[in-house]
């Protein structure tokens, strides 16, 4: 499925028409995210429709010559397994995150839990 969403890349979907660095040159910082990211998403969502907005915009953090060479490269089997590697990459690092998130939830709740039960202990 990512193979042939990178096959239609190469048919104009934004408004610039073919991907280019040139053409990227001559946009805001608004426009070139949003240029890249559309295309990124109708990629990424191929691959993991549940996080394709959290995969788009890590994957915009890379250089835009190292996002054109994967957006227009001429073998869209080997770009496909590209953007698969950068996404299993991309998930590991957002597993890591959640993962500390819900440790830092859960000692929170350890140390309010603790604190009202000081408090409650102090207050009989």
């Amino acid at each position: 499925a990512a193979a042939a969403a990178i096959e239609a890349q190469r048919v104009p979907l934004c408004s610039l028409g073919p991907l280019t660095g040139a053409a990227l040159e001559g946009l805001s910082e608004a426009e070139r995210e949003s240029e890249l990211g559309e295309r990124l998403y109708s990629i990424l969502q191929h691959l993991d429709d549940h996080r394709a907005d959290k995969l788009t915009g890590m994957l915009l953090e890379m250089k835009d010559s190292e996002l054109l060479k994967l957006l227009c490269a001429p073998d869209a089997a080997a770009a496909a397994a590209a953007f698969a590697a950068l996404v299993e990459e991309a998930r590991e690092v957002l597993e890591a995150h959640d993962g500390a998130a819900a440790a830092r939830v859960e000692a929170f709740w350890a140390a309010a839990c603790a604190m009202a039960g000081g408090a409650a202990a102090g207050e009989a």
